[in-house]
């Protein structure tokens, strides 16, 4: 739920990209944190 208003609230894949890291990092991921956004046009 949290990913999709992120990915809702933001335009650019790479912006969100980095979002969607720095939110994993301050849940105390304890895995790598890899993230990629792929933006379909339709």
């Amino acid at each position: 739920k949290d990913v999709i208003s992120l990915m809702r609230a933001t335009d650019e894949p790479e912006v969100a990209a980095v979002k969607l890291t720095e939110m994993a990092h301050s849940r105390h991921s304890s895995d790598n944190i890899t993230c990629i956004v792929v933006g379909f046009h339709h």
